[in-house]
């Protein structure tokens, strides 16, 4: 099996859906490739998030009447096929699956955003609102109860991390080594209406996890729907300048070292988190 068709056959690696034949072949390039396995970390990740973060819903009526009225459509069209090579019943089930796959889509994908936080995008995917990324980032630790999150690697090696995010993303940032917790992996998240920055999680303990977005400043200048809370900008100007804000009794510390900015949050007092970014 060819690289490049080992990596078309991710998804369906995952779901379980190859045959014996298949599968070692599949196995044997994945074992050489370091692409191949990244890729079925992600995919298994996906459909993990998918699993436990998105609630199952009815889909909207207008969709449903919709895909109902594409099946009568297309049953019509069937109905007068009198010279087809393909059984009609063949062609109206894949016509009936592609529609159901298409709304199933649909459905998923209004449903997935219209519980993004904070409100900001509406249905057509405009943003109508600009946020401060200390803000975002409470509202993600809070959406997420502050519970670990799946890494996009398995490293906890600061240094390979970097050059990670450097090589993968282009993306240089420093991790900060926090005193009295464990870096426990690093996700190239959507931050907010498509723009990525990274997300460093750190375990404290069990359920007790520290999140910190890293923003390259070049990003957010560029960005017109983020910017950095306004006190916070005027009161940091060294090096080992912090500045705490309060939400709903969650602490976001923010600090910048060179040209990155970082916004942090945990379940403790922000002067205990301040207090563990080395100096």
């Amino acid at each position: 099996m060819k690289h490049e068709d080992a990596l078309s056959l991710v998804s369906a690696y995952v779901d379980g859906e190859l045959s014996p034949e298949e599968n070692r072949a599949f196995l044997e390039v994945y074992e050489s490739s370091s692409e191949l396995q990244l890729a079925v970390r992600r995919e298994k990740q996906i459909k993990e998030l998918l699993r436990t973060r998105i609630p199952k819903t009815r889909a909207p009526e207008h969709l449903r009447a919709k895909v109902l009225k594409l099946i009568s459509e297309n049953q019509s069209a069937q109905g007068q096929q009198q010279n087809s090579n393909r059984p009609r019943g063949n062609n109206y089930l894949l016509s009936i699956a592609a529609i159901l796959l298409i709304g199933l889509f649909v459905a998923f994908y209004s449903n997935f955003f219209s519980g993004s936080v904070p409100d900001g995008v509406d249905e057509a995917g405009v943003v109508t609102a600009s946020f401060t990324v200390e803000k975002l980032t409470y509202e993600h630790f809070s959406k997420n109860n502050g519970k670990a999150l799946p890494a996009e690697v398995d490293l906890t090696n600061v240094a390979y991390v970097q050059e990670y995010l450097k090589e993968n993303y282009n993306c240089r940032v420093t991790v900060p080594e926090l005193e009295g917790a464990e870096f426990a992996g690093v996700v190239y998240a959507d931050f907010y209406a498509g723009h990525h920055t990274p997300l460093l999680s750190y375990k404290v303990s069990d359920d007790d996890y520290i999140y910190i977005f890293a923003f390259p400043m070049k990003d957010i200048e560029q960005n017109n729907y983020l910017s950095r809370d306004d006190n916070a900008v005027r009161s940091i100007v060294n090096h080992d300048d912090v500045y705490i804000i309060d939400y709903d009794g969650l602490h976001v510390v923010s600090w910048k070292w060179h040209d990155v900015w970082y916004a942090g949050i945990s379940h403790h007092d922000g002067e205990v988190l301040a207090a563990m970014l080395p100096h």
